[in-house]
């Protein structure tokens, strides 16, 4: 793919996720065109002019020619000035690192991020909030962080990348968008009782799995897991965290549980006053998983994905033979050896007389003994054989195997008689 070509696949992607809908950013970039065309001519050059057809002001090519051809990404959640020359050095080691993406933005995206800000307004709308009362809280907010995103040093990232040639894009609120209508989806439709159930249902999801083995959520931070949930509120996208007054506001709208990447102590204490559960389900990994729904695209048309930086790549994309999980226990596998391997667990955990409790992490344990790259082969009662390999399993079935080699054996006897 060209760079040009894995932009517009984000902001595509990022479009069709939105929660302002696509009718309201229409909207948005003709108003930002207009504004354009009424500038003087002085001005006109400081403009930007990305803003004209890209609603996600957080999301963009930085650095490098547009046209340029893309094998190979390092990807990664905070791309600075050490992972720029850790692509430099993969590149003397042969790998065609041809591309460098960032979900968090540099340059241009950082000193922007506020602008993204303004879709939280839409999603408290979609909750109960009022439009205007959304809008008058957000706007406050946007101000804060564009203060304090100002004075920071913006270029350092980007500058290392210029001189060493390396195309930088970053992906910010595209893929929030992504795990934002992913989590939101999945709770609408398995329809979690309590606050305990929708930790459940995070859990099911590898990337969580890996943040879980990590001690780094998902986890209660106000309320309890006995709690009834109520109407579950995702809060992951707009660019990060909006005004804590809009908490009185969710609250009056029926709001019983969010589920957010982080939360600060003054959005957790004002969440406690208003009797709100709140769930973070993790920052990094929550990234994670609305940059893996967008690389899923790009390996699929054959981008070769090499996570680094925090990114917990847990593939999903259709045209790999057997998804692979970096980092984690059997993350990403098809449904079929998933299968294979829950049973397989589930008689080798009460072989152990593993606690239900501690069923499960277990499971962490074994993969982090197997990481190296070792291959250890445990047979079931019923003839399951499991070969663990470096990062990735083989699963097959020993009897299987037996019976179509005696059903072939038996066939040639045949023909031969």
């Amino acid at each position: 793919m060209k760079l040009r070509e894995i932009h517009e696949l984000a902001v595509k992607m990022g479009v069709e996720k939105d929660p302002r809908g696509k009718e309201e950013i229409e909207r948005i970039l003709a108003a930002n065109r207009e504004k354009y065309e009424k500038l003087p001519e002085k001005e006109k050059r400081f403009f930007d002019l990305e803003s004209l057809d890209n609603p996600f002001p957080d999301s963009r090519i930085l650095v490098g020619d547009p046209e340029t051809e893309v094998r190979c990404a390092l990807a990664g959640i905070d791309m600075e000035v050490p992972e720029v020359l850790l692509a430099d050095r993969l590149r003397e080691k042969g790998e065609p690192v041809d591309l460098i993406i960032s979900h968090h933005p540099e340059g241009r995206g950082l000193v922007n991020l506020d602008k993204v800000m303004a879709l939280q307004a839409d999603e408290w709308y979609r909750h109960g909030v009022p439009i205007n009362i959304g809008e008058a809280l957000i706007g406050k907010r946007m101000q804060e962080i564009y203060r304090a995103f100002l004075p920071r040093n913006h270029e350092r990232a980007l500058d290392a990348a210029r001189l060493l040639g390396i195309p930088f894009m970053s992906m910010h609120t595209v893929a929030d968008n992504q795990v934002h209508s992913y989590l939101g989806e999945l709770f609408a439709r398995r329809k979690p009782h309590t606050v305990g159930d929708v930790v459940d249902i995070l859990l099911e999801i590898p990337e969580y799995q890996a943040s879980a083995e990590s001690q780094a959520g998902p986890v209660v931070i106000v309320g309890k897991k006995e709690n009834r949930a109520g109407k579950v509120m995702v809060d992951m996208t707009g660019g990060t965290e909006g005004p804590q007054e809009v908490l009185e506001k969710l609250a009056a709208a029926g709001v019983g549980t969010i589920v957010a990447m982080h939360y600060s102590e003054k959005h957790r204490e004002e969440a406690e006053k208003q009797k709100i559960n709140v769930i973070i389900a993790g920052h990094i990994v929550s990234d994670s998983l609305g940059m893996n729904l967008i690389l899923d695209r790009l390996e699929e048309r054959g981008v070769r994905i090499i996570p680094v930086s925090g990114l917990v790549r847990v593939s999903r994309a259709a045209s790999r033979k057997r998804p692979r999980a970096r980092g984690i226990y059997a993350a990403g596998l098809s449904s079929r050896f998933r299968g294979i391997h829950n049973a397989y667990l589930r008689r080798w955990e009460e072989r152990q007389r593993v606690p239900p409790g501690r069923r499960g992490a277990a499971s962490g344990e074994r993969a982090r003994r197997g990481r190296r790259g070792d291959v250890g082969r445990e047979r079931s009662r019923k003839g399951l054989l499991l070969v663990r390999c470096d990062r990735f399993f083989i699963y097959t079935m020993v009897q299987e195997v037996f019976r179509r080699r005696e059903d072939l054996s038996t066939r040639r006897g045949a023909w031969r008689g």
